[in-house]
């Protein structure tokens, strides 16, 4: 899953290539005001897929119940997309190389990757998810300019790393990094059982003999 930049694209292996619809849909929003009767339209039939999208996550779909769901009441739409575009470019109702025209073009050259939500089990209709990621990145490339040392900028990374590991964990990223120091010895021994996932039941089994202890 990544946008359609072709530097993106696979190349020492046959995969299925997803393509993000956010990126395909922001290009249409972005011209609303310079076209509003067609983008508006474009802009809504997407708003209607990623409505879908929320309704199978709520009803918490596997990947083949969502994928045929997604048949069933996407694809038609998506068709729609690709109707409407494909008859404005050809109507020449705008100019091929405009911001309109090559907004268009970018959708009808990719529609596979962009539609493989329809047709492939698992396959996202978007990578924010993955984007929002990466500008942490981002962030600590910006950042590690200011280090003394390389040292400096591979510490300054792992704690990053697990700082963005645990918010992904829905834990308190606070409290975790203070339990960490506070039970050092305990997770040099088992870092596996510290990890953001695991840790909760950790913690738990540490304070449970301490509080029942207490208590008596």
């Amino acid at each position: 899953m990544s946008d359609a930049a072709s530097q993106n694209k696979p190349s020492r292996r046959e995969v299925i290539w997803c393509l993000c619809n956010a990126h395909a849909r922001r290009q249409f929003f972005d011209l609303t005001h310079d076209h509003p009767e067609f983008c508006q339209k474009i802009v809504s039939y997407f708003d209607r897929i990623f409505e879908n999208e929320r309704i199978a996550k709520n009803k918490k779909l596997n990947d083949e119940d969502r994928l045929i769901f997604h048949m069933e009441h996407s694809l038609a739409i998506y068709q729609k997309i690709i109707s409407y575009a494909e008859e404005y470019l050809k109507e020449k109702k705008t100019e091929p190389n405009s911001n309109l025209g090559k907004a268009i073009k970018y959708l009808l050259k990719h529609k596979a990757g962009l539609m493989q939500f329809c047709f492939t089990p698992g396959a996202k209709l978007d990578n924010n998810k993955m984007e929002a990621m990466l500008k942490l990145i981002v962030l600590g490339r910006k950042n590690h300019y200011f280090f003394k040392s390389s040292a400096g900028a591979a510490v300054s990374d792992t704690i990053l790393s697990v700082i963005a590991t645990a918010k992904s964990s829905n834990i308190n990223v606070f409290e975790y990094l203070t339990h960490l120091q506070r039970y050092s010895e305990d997770v040099r021994k088992n870092p596996d059982l510290w990890t953001p996932w695991n840790y909760i039941a950790t913690l738990e089994g540490i304070q449970k003999p301490v509080q029942q202890l207490k208590s008596a």
